[in-house]
């Protein structure tokens, strides 16, 4: 029979990142259609129905300003805890759900894929497309707490990062559906892949700064270790340009992009010496300044005044390109609202001089003031 009697003709693959765009758009009322299914049949059935989408959200920022903020006294960098807490949640569950949903995505529709074909990247791409509508739900929520805090005098720093914003969530959905694919590939012949998984996701969550800031990993070896996890510095960004907490390092998120695309960390380069792998002297990249935090300011009617015998709270680790950058980033993290080493709003000092001499927990910014006056 001639080829050309055929509408469709199915062909092997020539390439792993092989993708025919124009195959998909062909199927576009497919795409739609599943969609909106699976955002209809998410909460069927259910006595409060799309109300969910809010009140999972909201119920998990309560338990964890309760149980992180208040019995464990995690800090926030100086954050509002339901701010801090409502886009860790978000993120992370957005993440998490693109990945479960793709992990499963041939197993759970083996049937329609028996029975009718359409190119299979779709099912992936519609699990990504429902939980971006839970997630745009949830940003909304987030907004409204945003404006709550921003009327009502607590000081919050936007950062032009922010119109990245969409291309970060963009890369947490494609690291997503690279994990996904891999594991829903292996789980159509081995299913207890997808229990290991959820166990997975339920672990790493906690070794991604979602419940606590990065900037209280204070250990070089694992703070590093730590950054190399590919959700990490996507997190830290997003935290950095709606919250101004976090740190925005663009070879870590590089790094981080590489690894989700199948890179081993012997194939990057070192971005100074050019000839070294990333996995050799991944600390030649980066320039990392540690502060203490004193929290003085959390408490009323306390001398701020700093001993010799005192002792910090805890200290801050900021990774940089240059120090400018890493003490920048470091004193917006140690929680007293400063935009860093310049920039900063006006701090009344009635007496310079006694300020110089008398250290406090203000102390880097009194000498930042100082250096702007001409006696000094």
């Amino acid at each position: 029979m001639e080829s050309n009697y055929w509408n469709t003709v199915i062909t092997p693959k020539t390439n792993l990142l092989t993708l025919d765009w124009k195959e998909i758009w062909r199927y576009r009322d497919m795409y739609v259609l599943f969609v909106l299914r699976a955002f209809r049949t998410a909460y069927k059935q259910t006595i409060l129905g799309p109300l969910w989408f809010i009140i999972t959200p909201v119920l998990s920022v309560i338990v964890y300003v309760t149980v992180f903020g208040g019995i464990a006294k995690i800090p926030t960098d100086g954050v509002p805890p339901v701010l801090f807490y409502l886009l860790g949640i978000s993120i992370w569950g957005y993440f998490a759900a693109c990945l479960n949903g793709t992990s499963n995505s041939f197993v759970a529709n083996a049937d329609i894929f028996g029975k009718v074909y359409f190119p299979r990247i779709i099912m992936p791409l519609v699990a990504v497309t429902t939980n971006l509508l839970t997630l745009s739900i949830q940003l909304a929520i987030f907004a409204v707490f945003y404006i709550y805090y921003v009327a009502t005098g607590t000081e919050l720093q936007v950062h032009w990062q922010i119109v990245l914003f969409p291309l970060l969530i963009m890369l947490l959905a494609l690291m997503a559906v690279g994990f996904g694919m891999i594991f829903s590939s292996m789980t159509t012949k081995y299913r207890d892949l997808q229990i290991m998984l959820n166990k997975i996701i339920s672990l790493w969550v906690y070794v991604t700064p979602v419940i606590y800031p990065l900037s209280m990993v204070t250990n070089e070896k694992l703070h590093l270790a730590m950054s190399l996890n590919p959700v990490t510095p996507v997190m830290e960004a997003i935290k950095f340009s709606l919250l101004g907490q976090g740190q925005f390092s663009c070879p870590l998120a590089f790094v981080a992009a590489k690894l989700g695309m199948g890179y081993g960390l012997f194939e990057l380069k070192n971005s100074v010496t050019k000839t070294t792998s990333a996995f050799f002297e991944p600390a030649l990249d980066y320039v990392v300044c540690k502060i203490p935090r004193w929290d003085l300011s959390k408490f009323h009617g306390v001398d701020t005044e700093l001993g010799s015998s005192m002792k910090s709270v805890g200290e801050v680790m900021a990774i940089g390109r240059n120090f400018e950058e890493a003490i920048q980033k470091g004193l917006r993290m140690i929680g007293q609202g400063m935009h860093g080493f310049v920039e900063n709003k006006e701090l009344r000092i009635p007496d310079i001089d006694a300020a110089l001499r008398e250290p406090t927990d203000k102390r880097v910014f009194v000498i930042s003031k100082a250096m702007h006056l001409p006696q000094y």
